[in-house]
């Protein structure tokens, strides 16, 4: 069967596909015995679209809007606990103890958490902290159980979101993998069955955007005869370089006698 090659890409694909199912669909009466119809591929091309937009869809989604949103949600947090850990300074001095690992202050340390999952939950601890020690809040600058507890429902929000998107464009992406593989075996299928139906120097290969298996034949044989005539080829001779007469010290050629 004479090989011919094919983008990896929905991208790439799309243009020679739809060549090859448009000169197919108009010689099928003329083939009359194919199996593997133009309708088939244009389903097997449509559905691979479909799924490819998805996934484009799904990663832009989360680069465009979800990302945003949690580095958004998470820069309020950071600048709560920020403002926390100033309030809390006060009454539960800057060395760690007990009562800041009661706050969400884990490992001996009042450092804010370098993990955005860690941060989540020092805001969801801080709710509950000053919720139970109410006299250590202070509204005037938001440091409230409320702020606290709002500002860890958008930050949990926007990091399900991404999660939630990750796992749906993973599995767009993996249906979008299948759909195109699917759409070149059928393609190369289809070759195949025409390469067995079609003489080799039909007009209908240029028809579907194909170069005759007869045309690409001689062309490889072109090839071969010129890569053969070009090693046979002598390889020319270097003329030596004639020597060079020395210069007198007055600057005058010595010739030899």
């Amino acid at each position: 069967m004479s090989s011919y090659s094919f983008p990896d890409s929905i991208e790439g694909l799309t243009k020679p596909v739809t060549d090859y199912i448009k000169g197919l669909a108009v010689h099928e009466p003329v083939i009359g015995k194919n199996l593997i119809s133009a309708a088939m591929l244009q389903a097997d091309l449509d559905l691979a679209t479909k799924l490819n937009a998805e996934n484009v869809i799904l990663r832009a989604e989360r680069t465009d809007v979800l990302y945003p949103a949690q580095r958004k949600a998470d820069a309020e947090g950071r600048q709560y606990i920020g403002r926390s850990k100033k309030v809390l300074e006060i009454h539960l001095g800057a060395d760690w103890s007990e009562q800041w690992g009661e706050a969400g202050f884990r490992d001996q340390t009042i450092q804010t958490p370098v993990s955005l999952v860690g941060r989540e939950t020092v805001l969801k601890k801080l709710a509950a902290y000053f919720s139970t020690h109410k006299d250590q809040a202070n509204p005037a600058v938001e440091v409230t159980p409320a702020r606290a507890l709002k500002l860890h429902g958008a930050l949990s929000k926007a990091i399900a979101a991404v999660k939630a998107n990750a796992l749906q464009q993973k599995a767009a992406k993996s249906a979008s993998v299948k759909a195109i593989t699917t759409l070149r075996k059928r393609l190369r299928a289809s070759i195949a069955e025409l390469d067995l139906l079609l003489e080799r120097d039909s007009e209908v290969w240029n028809a579907l955007g194909l170069t005759p298996p007869a045309e690409k034949s001689r062309r490889r044989r072109a090839k071969q005869e010129a890569a053969k005539a070009a090693a046979a080829a002598p390889t020319p001779e270097t003329t030596p370089a004639r020597p060079t007469a020395p210069a007198t010290t007055d600057g005058a050629v010595t010739l030899a006698g």
